[in-house]
């Protein structure tokens, strides 16, 4: 029987032997999570944890098993499933097998070159800062014509003169002008306006 020291709580009696250790860092290094590889060795997570955590050198071999040659493993099937394919079955309308087909996995591909190349990610951020780290000045300008061309030629809106004259005041339904009341104060309400 081994004895943890845990900071804080004294002494924890603990019953895993260095088998079981390095079963659980192999387990780990499979590509199970900590909870399945606990559990196949008839343990639970919090046991390795709290080892982990009173062991500085057991917890650096938790980390390389679980991040790196874990998540290594698990990569490489990734591949497998998404470049090479998994060869399925093919079956006539009675039940027998007439053949198989190579099957790829496109959203595990997907996920491969997001990892090797990080121009694909969604969540890609963009930092902008002014002079001497202050506020920067951003200007931005959208141009909505062909989308309202579009939404015009379709029937969804119409095109109506503003409260200025010009043809750029823009209503839903079949009333073209008045549909949006103009504001006096030269921004229109309700409406895309030109610039």
């Amino acid at each position: 029987m081994a004895a943890v020291l845990m900071p804080g709580k004294g002494i924890e009696k603990s019953y895993v032997s260095d088998d079981e250790k390095a079963a659980y860092l192999s387990a780990l290094s499979e590509g199970k999570t900590k909870k399945q590889a606990a559990e196949d060795l008839g343990r639970s997570p919090s046991t390795f944890f709290k080892m982990a955590k009173a062991d500085v050198e057991f917890g650096e071999l938790v980390r390389q098993a679980y991040h790196e040659n874990g998540r290594d493993v698990l990569v490489a099937t990734a591949w497998e499933r998404a470049v090479d394919g998994i060869e399925e079955p093919i079956f006539n309308k009675d039940g027998e097998q007439t053949g198989s087909r190579i099957v790829r996995d496109n959203v595990l591909l997907m996920f491969l070159i997001k990892q090797r190349d990080p121009s694909f990610r969604e969540n890609a951020k963009l930092e902008l800062a002014g002079a001497d780290g202050g506020r920067p000045e951003v200007k931005i300008s959208l141009d909505f014509s062909g989308a309202i061309d579009a939404l015009e030629q379709a029937g969804v809106i119409r095109r109506g003169p503003s409260a200025g004259g010009d043809d750029t005041a823009v209503g839903v339904g079949a009333e073209p002008a008045g549909l949006l009341p103009a504001r006096t104060d030269g921004e229109a309400d309700g409406c895309l306006g030109g610039a």
